[in-house]
């Protein structure tokens, strides 16, 4: 069976472990964890089969004891609902190992992971082991929870930093646009003719009216025009966090902390922008602000 399952083509993929623990050797019995992402009890079925029939096909496991959690959607629920429309699905098997399933479905009750399949698989030496080949159980069993749910912080970190990635260029795009425009007006104020007194628009009126044309000098003339320097400036690459984040949790916690750090510093810049130009609008436009005299009469 293990021959032809190897030539048979899937419309899915081939369930991937996301951890194998350490071989436990004790007599000649061999112990091993693995540890699935699942969502579905077809997914358990799956994995199972997968590591029975293909993983172990040339070299059979006595016993692939296994057990599962798994957090669904009720029948005839949606999930859109909260908390109510869901549903713990637990459950194991022994495959011939008598209480093995309960023992790791224990030990991933104890562990918090959700949506996952553990199997541990052992090949029976000869020698009776009694209570000490349980505790190989957990041990296998452990380890991959553990490592499951390491591999599970890491991913929820990766999508915390990119969308705070996201949400700080955003911001800071907002900020950079806010004050080149809040530049622009005060310099277009402190150059409009009507602002400076009637002496220099009368000056400017009559330089208008004598138009004086330079030649350009041969050396401007033949020197073509360089573009701009930053024209050319690629865009910054996106950090590479996934290279790094599953082996260094506590650097992703800081640079979660520092980006929301510095969302909050530039939303303090953008609101501290929106306050002055309030108070450059009241003051250029006192009548918008305070009650004309007609008003208060007829008060």
């Amino acid at each position: 069976m293990s021959t032809l399952d190897a030539f048979i083509t899937h419309s899915k993929p081939p369930p991937t472990p996301i951890a194998t623990s350490l071989e436990i050797r004790d007599r000649a019995s061999i112990f091993v964890g693995t540890i699935f992402r699942v969502s579905s009890l077809a997914d358990v079925h799956r994995c199972v089969a997968h590591l029975r029939h293909i993983t172990h096909g040339s070299r059979p496991a006595t016993h692939e004891m296994h057990a599962w959690r798994i957090m669904q959607t009720k029948a005839g629920r949606t999930g859109l609902g909260g908390p109510d429309d869901f549903e713990l699905n637990t459950g194991s098997k022994d495959d011939g190992e008598q209480w093995a399933g309960n023992r790791i479905l224990r030990v991933m009750e104890a562990q918090g992971v959700l949506d996952a399949v553990v199997v541990v698989s052992r090949w029976y030496g000869g020698t009776m082991l009694g209570p000490t080949r349980f505790d190989h159980i957990e041990t296998c069993a452990t380890e991959v929870c553990q490592a499951f749910k390491k591999k599970v912080e890491a991913e929820e970190f990766l999508i915390t930093l990119t969308t705070l990635d996201d949400l700080l260029a955003e911001l800071r795009a907002q900020l950079a646009e806010k004050k080149r425009v809040a530049k622009a007006r005060e310099e277009e104020a402190k150059g409009s003719p009507r602002t400076i007194g009637s002496e220099t628009q009368a000056l400017s009126d009559s330089t208008s009216q004598t138009k004086v044309t330079t030649p350009p000098s041969p050396k401007s003339a033949a020197t073509p025009s360089l573009p701009h320097a930053h024209a050319s400036v690629p865009p910054p690459k996106p950090p590479d966090y996934a290279s790094w984040i599953e082996n260094d949790i506590p650097r992703a916690r800081k640079l979660v902390r520092a980006r929301e750090l510095s969302i909050k510093a530039v939303k303090s810049a953008l609101a501290k922008l929106d306050a002055e130009k309030e108070q450059k609008t009241k003051a250029e436009h006192p009548s918008r602000s305070a009650p004309t005299t007609s008003d208060s009469a007829s008060r």
